[in-house]
C-alpha cells in the first residue's frame, strides 16, 4: 500500500533549483529546515483589514485575545507535475507561547499548481500580550509526495496541563521556557471557558532521532461539556525530534471539562523522502529582523 512521504531538505532544494517551487524574495539558507521551509512574516492587519505599524525595533505589539491577520513576506508558486502538495503549518514556537496561528480558508494546503501569491493566516494571541518581529519565521511549508490517507495514525493523550501566568508579554521566537510562562496544574481535570487558552503536554513521546521519520499532528475537538479546538489546527514534528508533544487548547463554545488522559492529538506518521542534510538541532529559531 503506497503511503505519503515528507520531502527532505535535499528534495525541497531540488524543486527550487529546477523552478518547480518558486519563492520570492529568494529564501535565505536558514529558512530551509531538515524537511520543511520556513516563511517569514510580512505585514499584520487588524480585524477590519487595517495594516498595523511596527515600532523602530521591527516589533508588532499584539493585545491578548484580539484577532489579527498576517501575510507572508514570500510569495509562493508551484508548477509540479508529480503528486506533491504542501501543508501550511504554523511554527511551534508560537503555539508554545499560546499564540494561535491558522491559515485562512484556501491556504491550508498548496497544490502542485498554485498561482503565485502570499499566504494568509489569522493570528490570535491567547491570555498574554505578544510581540512579533517583522521577518520572524512564522509558518512552514511541509511537502508531501503521494497520498497520505493510508499513513499510520496514533492517538496521543493529555499528560500534564499547564496554565499561563498573567500580566506577561512574550516574544515567541526568543525561545521562552515553559516555567517562565506557565504553572503546572496538579488537578486531574480543568474547566475551560470561552476564549480560555491552556497548554497540554502529551503522555506519549515520539523518537524521530534517526532522521528518517516525521509527523503531522491534528488537535482533537475535545471536552466533556463543550467544544474546544474546533478548527483542528495542524502541527509538525520534525525529523530528528525526540520527546513529548504539546497542544494549544482554546475554549470556543460553552464551558467544557478537560481531563488528564483525554485524547488530545491525532498523529499521522510519514517516512522521509530523500536525504536529510540539516540536523534538527542545527535549525536555529533565531529571528531575523528585516
Amino acid at each position: 500500500m503506497v503511503k505519503g512521504k515528507i520531502l527532505a531538505d535535499s528534495k525541497l532544494e531540488q524543486l527550487i533549483d529546477n523552478g518547480y517551487l518558486t519563492l520570492s524574495p529568494k529564501l535565505e539558507d536558514y529558512q530551509i529546515r531538515p524537511a520543511s521551509i520556513d516563511l517569514r512574516l510580512g505585514k499584520i492587519y487588524d480585524s477590519s483589514g487595517k495594516e498595523i505599524p511596527y515600532d523602530l525595533e521591527g516589533l508588532y505589539h499584539l493585545e491578548p485575545k484580539h484577532h489579527y491577520y498576517m501575510d507572508t513576506l514570500e510569495s509562493v508558486s508551484t508548477n509540479i507535475k508529480s503528486n506533491i502538495n504542501f501543508y501550511v503549518i504554523p511554527r511551534s514556537s508560537f503555539g508554545r507561547s499560546l499564540v494561535n496561528i491558522s491559515p485562512v480558508e484556501g491556504y491550508l494546503k498548496i497544490s502542485s499548481n498554485f498561482a503565485s501569491n502570499k499566504l494568509l493566516c489569522s493570528i490570535e494571541p491567547g491570555n498574554l500580550a505578544v510581540d512579533i518581529r517583522k521577518g520572524d519565521r512564522i509558518i512552514q511549508l511541509v511537502g508531501v509526495k503521494g497520498n497520505d490517507n493510508n499513513n499510520k495514525r496514533y492517538t496521543f493523550h493529555i499528560g500534564d496541563i499547564l496554565v499561563p501566568k498573567i500580566d506577561l508579554k512574550v516574544t515567541p521566537t526568543d525561545g521562552i521556557k515553559d516555567n517562565e510562562l506557565f504553572y503546572k496544574y496538579y488537578e486531574q481535570n480543568i474547566k475551560i471557558c470561552r476564549d480560555t487558552y491552556i497548554k497540554c503536554i502529551s503522555k506519549e513521546k515520539v523518537d524521530y532521532s534517526g532522521n528518517n521519520m516525521a509527523a503531522i499532528a491534528t488537535c482533537y475537538s475535545i471536552g466533556s461539556l463543550g467544544l474546544v479546538n474546533k478548527r483542528k489546527n495542524l502541527s509538525y514534528v520534525d525529523p530528528g525530534y525526540s520527546g513529548n508533544l504539546f497542544a494549544l487548547i482554546m475554549g470556543e463554545d460553552s464551558e467544557c471539562i478537560l481531563k488528564v488522559g483525554d485524547n488530545v492529538l491525532d498523529l499521522k506518521e510519514y517516512k522521509i523522502y530523500g536525504k536529510v542534510k540539516r540536523g534538527y538541532k542545527d535549525s536555529s529559531i533565531k529571528s531575523h529582523y528585516l
